[in-house]
């Protein structure tokens, strides 16, 4: 394991910073999220409709970055990041005050769309921040904190829910984590060089398809992989919940198995980042959200979820890893946020669209409950192993052109 003394010198302070920021921040991230879908059916008795939307709501956001790419390149991107992470944490208090389906999806929506307003902005900012030969291992121990962090508060929320209302505990974890803010603030990024062309507009970002052809071809992969495993969100909830009746302790001890084993592989994943490329992580993590996916119609009690856990976890760290390094490095410094954008952007037309399918799906099939979950598990897992395919045939292809 690296030691803080390995760290460049250069990069010693901004890694503490992000370090600190992805602790604190984690606590939300894992102390409320992992509950929300779960709260809605058990509790308010939320309607398949309205948890494949919630299910959707932080993909919303993504689809502004080709239209803000042109901010991020022109002006500081800290200040939009710093705004997203407060407006997202204080929406999110409001979960004190639903005591409804609607209102409470309404509330968990928004405060779920306005994180990913940002994200493009983010990647960016770590292209900016980071020496590329170290940015795949200083990432990969950033994430380690966050999930360590993360787990802890799963396991405290999965407890404490048992104890006291989602409107207490919620609320008070979403405070402690605005903390974060306060350590990212410092950070401190180069001065903006605006690049030679602007931003492109929403239609225009799809030109970087024709100037960067493995990037077309990483996109489409990925689109298909992240169609399948969104389809099945919504229903992996369903089944929880009305099947195999999941209980907040579950949640807390299955999310914390999900992220230990993230925190004892994100490392690992950083190293293959560096020596063998973002592309190869990545393709590694699309075979591991196709086994899960997958494996979920194989699962009839609540020990079947743990091997899931287990493979979402190493393949979760994986894509993160993977993902985050495979964007930055496709286009010079002053273009990350363009290919971030346009990424996103198709993440976010995939988060919107395949969530609703499988929730729709999930009534609309004429089979009973059980058996239309696990047809919807199935082809979802048929449509990761696809994008898979694809993009196996990328990354062999860009090896032969000594490409990422």
């Amino acid at each position: 394991m690296l030691g803080f003394h390995a760290v460049p010198a250069g990069s010693r302070r901004v890694f503490y910073l992000d370090l600190m920021t992805g602790i604190l921040g984690a606590l939300m991230y894992g102390g409320v999220y992992p509950f929300i879908g779960v709260i809605a059916r058990k509790e308010l008795q939320a309607s398949p409709l309205l948890i494949s939307v919630m299910s959707s709501a932080s993909f919303v956001g993504f689809l502004t970055g080709p239209f803000l790419v042109g901010h991020f390149e022109k002006g500081r991107k800290l200040p939009w990041i710093l705004a997203t992470m407060l407006l997202a944490r204080s929406s999110m208090l409001l979960l004190a005050f639903t005591y409804t389906a609607r209102s409470y999806v309404a509330v968990a929506t928004l405060g779920m769309i306005i994180p990913s307003l940002s994200t493009p902005a983010y990647l960016a900012l770590m292209k900016d921040i980071y020496p590329d030969d170290w940015r795949g291992r200083l990432t990969a121990l950033v994430r380690i904190g966050a999930t360590i962090s993360g787990m802890a508060s799963v396991i405290l929320v999965g407890l404490l829910l048992t104890r006291w209302r989602f409107q207490v505990v919620l609320p008070i974890v979403t405070l402690l984590s605005m903390t974060a803010i306060l350590f990212f603030m410092r950070i401190k990024e180069s001065k903006v060089i605006p690049p030679a062309s602007p931003g492109p507009s929403f239609a225009g970002s799809f030109s970087l398809f024709r100037k960067d052809p493995r990037f077309k071809q990483f996109c489409i992969a990925y689109f298909i992989c992240g169609f399948g495993n969104l389809m099945s969100g919504p229903v992996i909830t369903l089944f929880q919940v009305d099947d195999l009746k999941i209980t907040p302790e579950w949640i807390g001890w299955i999310s914390s198995i999900g992220t230990l084993t993230a925190a004892l592989t994100y490392y690992y994943w950083g190293k293959v980042v560096d020596s063998k490329g973002p592309i190869y992580c990545t393709l590694l993590a699309m075979v591991g959200w196709g086994l899960a996916v997958g494996g979920y119609s194989l699962v009839h009690n609540l020990y079947g979820l743990i091997p899931i856990a287990l493979i979402s976890g190493v393949s979760g760290s994986a894509g993160d890893v993977g993902i985050l390094n495979a964007l930055v490095q496709f286009g010079r410094k002053e273009e990350v946020a363009r290919y971030a954008s346009l990424h996103y952007a198709l993440l976010g037309i995939r988060g919107i669209i395949a969530p609703l399918l499988g929730g729709l799906l999930a009534e609309a099939l004429p089979f009973d409950r059980t058996v239309n979950y696990r047809i919807i598990f199935r082809l979802s897992a048929g449509l990761v192993m696809l994008g898979c395919f694809l993009m196996w045939r990328a990354m062999k292809r860009k090896t032969r052109q000594n490409d990422l």
